[in-house]
């Protein structure tokens, strides 16, 4: 599993969505076009038409707050040798989720660190068998902060329904009132980018499409993204037709249905319907100026 570097994916995160609507539908886009670049008069990522139904699309890169780079810089010296250690021992059929808190790993030295990646490995293949698989798409609200003999702060760990990655721990930094601090972000991002979807929608009947690209592995998966859109949505109007969460972090990327007129992630229960997998490297970053 390759770590990305920290950045947004504009042109290839859109090519993955046509993709799997192309799949989807088992129609071609064509009559492809990019409004942004072309300088039309509603300048939009990218508009096609599949089977006969014309498409409008905008992408946007979703940040959970201000100064998370500085988390993702740090991400490979105090998580990935975590889920390192554990990769092929936890039960393949759920996803596990370590939660810590922010800056946890600061101030330690290379032994002492390596100490407690050991520490918390060990516990967690201890503890995993021992916790209730969550409801779908749901928390186990019943898991308390635990303290790991040597290890210098608490811990949640959380078993969920596989979905994601089964099999796999992702650790999460948690920091205090980050979901406030998503909501902002996220209805700064859709008060952005919905007026222009609602404009091809009234002017050209457009069916209109939202891409969320998420890139970072420590606060933002698809169930707290999803979370945040529903509830941004509430106070708006003219929310796109169909939203969908581009996660280029890791490699194959996935494109994870977020809502689709009334339906949401939470309303799936195929696995299948809710992700879809996606080599970066059979993408075009089809917004690209020179393409």
């Amino acid at each position: 599993m390759s770590q990305r570097r920290s950045q947004f994916n504009e042109g290839r995160a859109c090519d993955a969505v046509i993709r799997y609507l192309e799949r989807r539908s088992g129609a071609v886009r064509a009559n492809v076009q990019f409004p942004d670049r072309d300088c039309f008069a509603v300048p939009i990522e990218v508009a096609f038409e599949l089977s006969g139904t014309l498409f409008a699309m905008e992408h946007t890169g979703i940040e959970p707050f201000e100064g998370h780079t500085r988390l993702q810089a740090t991400a490979s010296i105090g998580i990935r040798p975590i889920a390192a250690a554990v990769e092929g021992q936890l039960s393949p059929t759920e996803d596990f989720e370590l939660h810590i808190p922010m800056g946890a790993f600061d101030g330690l030295g290379r032994r002492r660190l390596e100490e407690v990646h050991k520490l918390i490995a060990d516990w967690v293949l201890e503890t995993s068998p021992k916790l209730a698989i969550a409801p779908i798409g749901r928390y186990d609200t019943s898991v308390m902060p635990t303290s790991i003999p040597g290890v210098p702060f608490e811990v949640k760990l959380y078993r969920l329904a596989g979905l994601v990655k089964p099999g796999s721990l992702q650790v999460v930094h948690v920091i205090r009132d980050v979901e406030s601090l998503r909501q902002t972000r996220m209805r700064a991002a859709l008060e952005k980018k919905l007026p222009k979807l609602s404009k091809w929608k009234e002017k050209f009947s457009a069916r209109t499409v939202l891409v969320l690209e998420q890139n970072d592995i420590q606060l933002t998966n698809v169930h707290l993204v999803t979370d945040a859109l529903l509830t941004a949505e509430t106070q708006l109007t003219g929310i796109a037709d169909e939203v969908y969460l581009v996660t280029s972090t890791i490699s194959p990327w996935w494109v994870h249905f977020v809502r689709v007129d009334g339906r949401s992630y939470f309303d799936l229960t195929n696995p299948d319907d809710r992700a879809w997998e996606i080599d970066p490297a059979s993408l075009t970053s089809i917004t690209d100026r020179h393409i």
